[in-house]
């Protein structure tokens, strides 16, 4: 008899659990909520619900004038459910499958990115997800100022343990240079407070890249950059003491190159067959400067033994033209 009570008393909490996740609108809950903390500039195709799995596909993500910012193939977040009941998202892990992110920079020095507007009748949401991860995609960096145009594919990232109560956040991020070259990424930080450290790799790029932002007229014909950067962000200001290498570098012999005659620097190239500088980068994120022409003329002139200002390009430059 006790054992046929215990069997009924299972049996009905089995039934009760299950009548609880068959009838309790979980799907609608949860569309609820994602739609009440949507912005206006993003737009989800398809949005699909089943049990703690939520799947959307073609998010587009843009831009106050109307331009594509974010676009995401398919996104896969898991969810502890019960979260939901207490206002909050908690997720077990969020996938980003096949995004594509385009930053670009107008010709008046704005980045073009979407402005989310703070409402204050809205709650803040506290969020927590054990595991977040980028899978498989392109970042496009544009600056039609100076037209330099960039794009990383095969794009990875992961961030795991983080809560936006606590503000703390670990990342890592990897991607491949069409033009030649892997980037790396590796940092930690506070999101409420806006400090981060961390480093910046880059291996083997391409130098015919970044063209658009060597001072000088020298015409390169090829070469690859590689740069070690430890770097510190505090509320949108970096810092960082950066170590860059140049090798099989190749340029025509004539012209200036950073602030040194061609020549010489074929000279320091033939010497030293490759070339390490230490600099400093800092400034606003969106308008970094860099004392890395200055550290160049420095090694050659330690190098070389020969001062190398300024001064001299503006008096050799007009005798060059007419010899």
């Amino acid at each position: 008899m006790k054992r046929k009570i215990i069997l009924i008393a299972i049996l009905l909490i089995i039934l009760s659990i299950s009548a609880f996740f068959v009838f309790f609108p979980f799907e609608s809950l949860i569309k609820k909520n994602i739609e009440n903390y949507l912005d206006k500039n993003i737009s989800i195709k398809k949005l699909k619900i089943k049990w703690n799995n939520v799947y959307a596909e073609e998010i587009v993500m843009k831009t106050p004038s109307g331009e594509e910012f974010l676009k995401i193939k398919e996104l896969k977040i898991k969810l502890y459910l019960l979260s939901l009941l207490r206002k909050k998202f908690d997720f077990k892990e969020i996938h980003l499958e096949s995004p594509s992110l385009y930053l670009r920079k107008s010709k008046n020095g704005v980045w073009q990115i979407p402005i989310f507007k703070k409402e204050e009748q809205k709650e803040p949401v506290n969020f927590y997800f054990k595991e977040f991860k980028v899978t498989d995609g392109i970042i496009r960096i544009e600056d039609e100022l100076k037209r330099f145009d960039l794009q990383l594919i095969d794009f990875k990232m992961a961030i795991k343990n983080h809560s936006s109560f606590a503000g703390k956040i670990d990342i890592t991020a990897e991607g491949k240079c069409t033009e030649g070259g892997i980037i790396k990424l590796k940092s930690e930080g506070n999101l409420k407070e806006e400090i981060f450290t961390g480093t910046l790799v880059i291996n083997d790029l391409n130098i015919q890249v970044l063209k658009p932002y060597i001072k000088g007229d020298v015409t390169i014909k090829k070469g690859y950059l590689s740069l070690n950067a430890n770097f510190t962000v505090n509320k949108g200001y970096v810092k960082a003491p950066s170590i860059l290498k140049a090798k099989a570098i190749e340029i025509e012999p004539k012209g200036f190159l950073m602030g040194i005659s061609a020549p010489v620097f074929i000279k320091l190239l033939e010497k030293r067959g490759e070339i390490v500088i230490s600099f400093n980068i800092w400034g606003r994120w969106d308008n970094l400067q860099t004392d890395l022409e200055k550290a160049i003329k420095a090694e050659a002139s330690k190098e070389l033994g020969k001062t190398i200002t300024s001064p001299i390009r503006t008096i050799i430059k007009p005798l060059e033209k007419i010899f």
